[in-house]
């Protein structure tokens, strides 16, 4: 058998098995239609059944909130599965070519291969060429589609505090919307964490990281993302004086959220202890940073920009003191790139990174100023004043604003040099603001989350109210915007979620049984809670 009819025979065989597969999985999805889908949920008929014996408006916030995330699923699945079967027709004609190509290379006689002119050869060449191309457009699309022969099936991450940049908006997709711990309904696993921390998950492939620890001992923890399970738990022991230290009683010793790069993880502690973890829990690299002068300790979070690892690190009760500064490290030794000096005292506020028409910015806030630098070198690009008192929320970015509050809300236009207060801040709301959570902004809207309770929307345009509602709850955890949903998260347990419009309306809630005090990861349509003692996968 010559070369070229070998070709033509792999073909046959990788075709005839990519349409097997795409067979296969047509039947999967129609026989979990079938068992999850629309017509047939037993959750649904469940909860209907306990309307009928008792009068509850959240049962039927539930109800409603999972015949739409049921909905939602079905018609995405449709979808899917009608692109499917494009692809197994595409399989079928890859595969009648490759056989009639395989049958043309078959040893002739030499009476009738005499026959063969020029023409004839380059006219088969060219179906050969047209089968090999449709064979493996087919084949190659249908792979990244289905995610047939992938290492991971999670697609999507969430690197850092409040996702992408530190700015609170979850990717496209079908997020859940109801869910309960207590009847297991829509809990796609739960598992207990062995140390406690106020750090939120960071998810990257089929990993998620959490922190924890005391004051001796820092835990840096991973599970695997695809059942909960705990892959390994490795400990650092805290900085000399670390013990001496004083640190909020809701914050602890481990305050921050960490970042990963994809290759390492990457954790900050209330003692400026920092540390890197490749996947395997092998630790690549250890920095103390030295007690940090603040009144609470370190709270900031960590986020990474192309290779460099950025610490907001404010200390000192004064400008004066000049100890603030901001660093950038290394992601793959923990060296020092850069370094610049802050004038300005402790904050507990993590940066974020924004992307406007023309470049990167690292957004920083600490009393009195809102700060811009180049992520990539540090170096100092605008501010603005305005801010008082202590600093807690990050930014927000609507796309054409920064979005800060604490003791007033801003919105800032990006892009300037130097001091810009006179001329880029665009509107300043004094009766919209809030002392721990970070807004959230999207679709020329922007969300407040008060700690008593009070959520608002603003105009993000010229920051207007547009709604507010108090739950009767403490609210800790940043709100997330996904898609045209806000879900926000109480200390009570119930996650509530409501629409983004300019008429306040809530669809559904989540409860998970305990408090919920940092905010969750959202990625591959499934919500990932720390709860007060459990971690929580919602699907």
């Amino acid at each position: 058998m010559n070369g070229t009819r070998r070709t033509a025979l792999a073909l046959m065989i990788v075709t005839a098995l990519f349409s097997i597969a795409v067979v296969a999985q047509l039947v999967f999805a129609h026989h979990r239609e079938l068992k999850t889908g629309v017509l047939v949920n037993a959750e649904i008929a469940k909860l209907k059944a306990q309307l009928a014996t008792q009068t509850d408006p959240s049962l039927i916030t539930s109800i409603r909130g999972l015949d739409q995330q049921l909905r939602n699923q079905y018609f995405a699945a449709r979808r899917q599965n009608e692109i499917a079967g494009f692809m197994l027709a595409a399989a079928i004609v890859g595969f009648v070519l490759s056989a009639r190509w395989f049958f043309d290379q078959a040893p002739r006689t030499p009476k009738r291969n005499a026959r063969l002119t020029e023409a004839d050869q380059n006219a088969a060449a060219r179906r050969a060429a047209v089968g090999v191309a449709l064979s493996a457009i087919m084949l190659f699309g249908g792979l990244g589609y289905l995610g047939i022969g992938k290492l991971s099936p999670f697609k999507q991450n969430w690197p850092n505090l409040r996702g992408p940049g530190n700015l609170g908006v979850a990717p496209a997709g079908q997020w859940p919307t109801a869910w309960n711990a207590a009847s297991n309904s829509h809990i796609a696993w739960k598992t207990a964490i062995p140390s406690p921390g106020k750090s939120s998950p960071v998810v990257w492939g089929d990993r998620i990281f959490l922190t924890g620890g005391d004051k001796a001992v820092h835990r840096v923890m991973c599970f695997d993302r695809a059942d909960g399970a705990l892959l390994w738990d490795k400990s650092i022991d805290a900085q000399p004086g670390a013990a001496g230290m004083t640190v909020a009683e809701e914050a602890g010793y481990a305050p921050s959220t960490g970042a990963t790069d994809g290759r390492n993880f990457f954790a900050i502690f209330a003692d400026g202890t920092v540390a890197a973890f490749d996947f395997d829990g092998n630790q690549s690299w250890l920095k103390p940073l030295g007690i940090p002068d603040n009144q609470y300790g370190h709270a900031a979070s960590l986020i990474c920009y192309e290779g460099t690892l950025i610490i907001q690190l404010d200390q000192g009760s004064s400008p004066d003191e000049k100890k603030s500064r901001l660093i950038g490290l290394d992601c793959a030794t923990g060296n020092e790139r850069w370094s610049t000096p802050r004038d300005l005292p402790a904050s507990w506020s993590s940066p974020s990174i924004i992307k406007t028409k023309t470049r990167a910015e690292l957004i920083t806030c600490a009393m009195p100023y809102v700060v811009s630098y180049d992520p990539a070198t540090g170096k100092e690009l605008w501010r603005a004043k305005g801010l008082s008192g202590d600093i807690v929320p990050s930014p927000a970015f609507d796309g054409e604003r920064v979005i800060v509050t604490v003791n007033r809300t801003f919105g800032i236009r990006p892009g300037g040099s130097g001091d810009v207060t006179k001329s880029n801040i665009a509107w300043r709301n004094s009766i919209a603001v809030t002392d721990i959570s970070s807004p959230a902004a999207s679709a020329n809207r922007t969300v407040i989350a008060q700690t008593g309770g009070t959520v608002m929307l603003l105009n993000s345009a010229d920051g207007k109210q547009i709604w507010e509602n108090t739950y009767d709850c403490q609210i800790t955890a940043s709100p997330i915007i996904a898609g045209q949903n806000i879900y926000i998260f109480g200390q009570d347990g119930i996650t509530r979620v409501i629409r983004l419009a300019d008429t306040f309306e809530q669809l559904s809630q989540g409860n998970v049984g305990e408090p919920i005090l940092i905010t969750p990861a959202f990625a591959d349509n499934q919500i990932y809670i720390r709860g007060d003692k459990t971690l929580f996968c919602i699907k």
